[in-house]
């Protein structure tokens, strides 16, 4: 029994060290941990590898503003990292109280984790620009008297002031290589794109006693990255600042430039479904003479459509529209054309020369099918490509002078191939001919043998009755009776 409940103590810790090891959490922070009457700060709740959030923040004490209700879910089901962040005043002296609730979920396992945590910031009054006070005292006494009596006491019970600084400003902050965005005094944030694996961060205490903790380098992930630094005075006191640094799940068109710039040959660029691509960056391509793939995905990131742009053959740099529609205003004429082929209907707009076009196929035709592309031109399909092989549902075309094309496994008779039709037919009426002619011929001669065979058979027989004839006796009209 003993050894059976090990083991099933050992089974439990594993299963929720694993478990925790995709857990979502959060956290909240303050940009400061004490202040004076009338200054600001900010809370900030941090989470980490969540799919969806919903969390509070209340503030209790001397202070207006410093509450968070944020609850919403990623778009793809996907965890993400985000940082929540308002604004706080002190409004009195004494302690202010900032609460966290609510709970965050993660899709790698779809546990809800409750979150619950505080922190406390102290408020005291502006200390007075007045250090004087009384610094006479009685000087006098009764003359003629007693001249000496007791000194007075100068130190009594009076605690000692302290000398240490409560200085725990920023003096300054920066990522090796980026510019930051500053939101305010303890927020800042920065975009990078997704080949970027980590960042250095260097901060800089405005006091040389203070202490600096939470730069230097970080990993990062897609999704946002919270970066917290923390500035501790020398009498101990501290300074939240948070660093929020995007990570971009692909390249996107923005990052066309860096795309160039860092020769980053045959990119995949996402692009939303109607995009457009303007001349000026159809002009950088075309200068790069390097290879772009621009991609089309659903949410589950699965290609739907896409363009692959050489730059090298670029020729024209008009403004382009990337969208690709599954259907056609001429539908009706390409379905009569193709005498009702079963088969894929693609419009567009018209690409850069040179392009070709990328079509997730995998609902029409299954891997391993051969495609004939036709492109439509007015009352009439022409073929363009031949036997295209399905490959992981995705189909590649060379675009030509038409916007609208027509996929299908069928051939279909177009007045290209009309002639060669025709000529094959005539050669097929010729073969099928000979054979009829061969039994015409036969039925004749077979006739003919037989009309000799006839002939002949007739003749003996004449020429037997007439030598019977010869060989009999005459009758003697004389002879008695």
């Amino acid at each position: 029994m003993k050894k059976i409940q090990i083991i099933l103590t050992s089974l439990v810790v594993a299963f929720l060290l694993g478990a925790n090891s995709f857990a979502a959490s959060g956290n909240i922070y303050v940009s400061k941990s004490s202040v004076y009457v009338g200054d600001t700060f900010s809370v900030s709740v941090s989470i980490a590898s969540s799919a969806a959030w919903n969390v509070h923040v209340t503030a209790s004490g001397p202070v207006s503003g410093c509450t968070i209700n944020a609850a919403d879910a990623t778009p793809d089901a996907n965890d993400t990292n985000k940082t929540f962040t308002s604004s706080c005043k002190a409004t009195g002296t004494g302690t202010i109280t900032l609460s966290l609730s609510g709970d965050v979920t993660s899709a790698s396992d779809g546990n809800a984790v409750y979150l619950s945590g505080s922190r406390t910031v102290t408020v005291t009054e502006k200390p007075s620009s007045n250090t004087g006070g009384n610094t006479g005292g009685n000087t006098g006494g009764n003359t003629g008297g007693n001249t000496g009596g007791n000194k007075p006491t100068t130190g009594g019970d009076k605690k000692p002031t302290s000398t240490k600084s409560t200085n725990n400003k920023l003096s300054s902050i920066s990522v090796d290589g980026y510019s930051l965005t500053k939101i305010n005094d303890n927020n800042y944030r920065l975009k990078v794109t997704h080949d970027i694996e980590s960042v250095n961060v260097k901060a800089t205490a405005a006091d040389a006693k203070a202490k600096v903790s939470g730069a230097g380098k970080h990993n990062i992930k897609d999704g946002e990255n919270t970066i917290v630094i923390t500035i501790t005075s020398e009498s101990g006191t501290k300074n939240y600042i948070i660093l929020v640094i995007t990570r971009k799940d692909g390249f996107y068109l923005e990052d066309l430039g860096y795309i160039i710039a860092k020769k980053i040959n045959n990119a995949d660029i996402i692009i939303s479904r109607d995009a457009t691509v303007s001349s000026s960056d159809i002009t950088k391509m075309k200068d790069s003479d390097m290879t772009f793939n621009l991609i089309y995905s659903n949410e589950s990131k699965r290609l739907i459509s896409g363009w692959i742009i050489d730059g090298s053959k670029i020729e024209k740099q008009n403004d382009f529209n990337t969208t690709v529609s599954f259907d056609s205003e001429y539908r009706k004429e390409i379905l009569k054309l193709s005498n009702y082929a079963d088969g894929l209907i693609v419009s567009t707009h018209t690409p850069p020369a040179g392009a070709k076009l990328r079509l997730y196929v995998g609902d029409k035709f299954e891997n391993g099918d051969l495609v004939n592309v036709y492109s439509y031109l007015p009352k009439e399909l022409k073929m363009v490509g031949e036997k295209i092989e399905v490959k992981n549902g995705i189909v590649e075309l060379d675009i030509t002078d038409s916007n609208t094309y027509f996929l299908t496994m069928s051939s279909i008779v177009t007045a290209e191939t009309k002639p060669k039709e025709a000529a094959e037919i005539n050669s097929r009426k010729e073969d099928n001919n000979g054979p009829l002619i061969a039994i015409i011929v036969g039925a004749l001669a077979a006739i003919l043998l037989s009309v000799i065979v006839i002939l002949i058979i007739v003749a003996k027989k004449k020429k037997k009755q007439q030598a019977e004839e010869f060989e009999m006796p005459q009758s003697n009209p004389f002879a008695s009776s």
